[in-house]
C-alpha cells in the first residue's frame, strides 16, 4: 500500500511502515507542533491532578535524599550530605529514565489518534521531555549543593550529568522494551528487582571508595558509577574516579552510547511490532 501526501510518500509493507524524507515546510511546521503537543501531554500526565505539578519533580529527589540523610544520621553513620545528595539524585534520574524506556511500547499514539504521525516526532518529543525531566530533577539539588559550598563548576557538571545520564539510561532501556512486551514475567524482575539491586549495589548513597573486593570490581563496569563518582570529583568531595581504568571506562561508556543510540533508533520497529494502529 502506497499513500502519497503532497511531497511525502508512505510505504506500508510487511517489514514496516516507511515515511519519505521530502517534507514540505507546512509538514515540518506541523511536526514541530506535534512534538510540542506530546511534550506537554507528558508533563500533564506526570503532574496529574497534583497541585504542585512539575514542582514534584524538583521536590522528589530533595525529599528522598533528605530522608536517607536523616536515617543515616539516626544510626550514626556520619554520612557526607554532599555525597549522599549527589548519589541519590543521580540514581533517581537513572531510575525514572530507565523505567520510561522499558515501558515505551505502552503507548505510541502520543494522544494524537486521528492520524499516524512520524516516528521522528515521537523520538524528538521523547528526547525533549527526557532532557526537561532530568534537568528539573537536578535543579533543586543543584541549589542545595550551592548552599553547601560546592563551586559553580561542580554544580554545572552535576546538571549536565543528570541530562546525559537520563538520555542514555532511557535509550539503553528501549532495547529491552519489546522483549519485556513479549515476556511479561520479566517486567517486574527488570523494573523492580534489577533497579533495587542497582540502588544498593551502586555507589548511590555512599562513595565507591568504601567498596572493596568483588563489590568494587563489579562497579568498575558500572556506568552509573562513572557518572556519580565523576560528579563527586568535580564537586570536590570524596571520589574514586581517578583510580579507575581510563580504557575500561572508555570501553563501557562507548558501549552504553551505542546501546542508547540503538534504542532510540529502534522506535520505528517497536511501533510496527507492538502497536495495531501506530
Amino acid at each position: 500500500l502506497i499513500r502519497e501526501n503532497v511531497t511525502m510518500i508512505r510505504v506500508i509493507e510487511n517489514s514496516g511502515c516507511h515515511d519519505g524524507n521530502n517534507l514540505s515546510s507546512k509538514q515540518i511546521k506541523m511536526d514541530k507542533k506535534r512534538v510540542d503537543f506530546i511534550f506537554r501531554r507528558k508533563i500533564r500526565a506526570m503532574s496529574g491532578r497534583r497541585r504542585l505539578g512539575v514542582a514534584w519533580l524538583i521536590l522528589d529527589p530533595i525529599l528522598l535524599s533528605s530522608l536517607y540523610l536523616f536515617v543515616f544520621t539516626v544510626i550514626r553513620s556520619n554520612p557526607d550530605a554532599r555525597v549522599l545528595f549527589i548519589g541519590i539524585s543521580l540514581f533517581r534520574v537513572f531510575q525514572n529514565s530507565f523505567k520510561s524506556g522499558v515501558s515505551s511500547v505502552n503507548d505510541f499514539s502520543g494522544g494524537i489518534r486521528a492520524e499516524r504521525i512520524r516516528t521522528k516526532v515521537f523520538s524528538r518529543a521523547m528526547l525533549k521531555y527526557r532532557v526537561f525531566d532530568s534537568f528539573i530533577q537536578g535543579i533543586g539539588i543543584a541549589v542545595i549543593l550551592l548552599a553547601m559550598g560546592i563551586n559553580y563548576f561542580g554544580v554545572v557538571i552535576f546538571i549536565l550529568s543528570c541530562i546525559k545520564l537520563g538520555v542514555l539510561s532511557e535509550g539503553v532501556a528501549l532495547n529491552l522494551s519489546l522483549l519485556l512486551k513479549r515476556m511479561p514475567d520479566l517486567y517486574p524482575i527488570v523494573n523492580n528487582y534489577f533497579l533495587l539491586l542497582m540502588f544498593f549495589g551502586s555507589p548511590a548513597f555512599y562513595s565507591m571508595t568504601l567498596t572493596n573486593g568483588l563489590h568494587y570490581r563489579i562497579n568498575e563496569f558500572n556506568p552509573f558509577a562513572y557518572f556519580v563518582e565523576g560528579v563527586r570529583y568535580a564537586c570536590g568531595t570524596v571520589s574514586e574516579i581517578t583510580e579507575l581504568s581510563v580504557s575500561l571506562m572508555a570501553g563501557v561508556t562507548l558501549t552504553v552510547i551505542f546501546l542508547s543510540f540503538r534504542g532510540y533508533s529502534s522506535l520505528d520497529r517497536q511501533r510496527w511490532e507492538a502497536s495495531s494502529w501506530s
